[in-house]
């Protein structure tokens, strides 16, 4: 129960810094925007690669998910996109991938 309450936290967490990011993130164009999300996203990306070689995240469910997320990543990400879809269609892929990520440093990843 303690590692879901800190999964949460964790989650909630995130949630209030991006809040706060968003009024001046805001003021970007689309485009700045976007390159600021795709950067973050990559990185994101690079750790629960990681943890899916070290075998932390292995149940194929979620295998499946992450693999769908990083296809609509690489693509949203591409230079011939449309920045404001773009961004629409990074929202739930971010929150998928955050999440993976939080589970698997909290150890309790599937």
């Amino acid at each position: 129960m303690r590692n879901k309450s800190f999964i949460f936290s964790a989650v909630a967490a995130t949630a209030l810094l991006l809040s706060a990011c968003a009024s001046s993130v805001a003021q970007l164009s689309p485009r700045d925007q976007l390159l600021i999300t795709c950067d973050g996203l990559a990185t994101t990306m690079g750790i629960v690669r990681n943890f899916i070689l070290d075998g932390t995240i292995h149940h194929p469910g979620t295998l499946a998910r992450l693999r769908e997320a990083s296809v609509i990543v690489e693509e949203s990400c591409g230079e011939k996109v449309e920045f404001a879809r773009a961004l629409e269609r990074l929202t739930a892929q971010s929150v998928l991938l955050l999440e993976a990520r939080i589970e698997a440093a909290a150890g309790t990843g599937s």
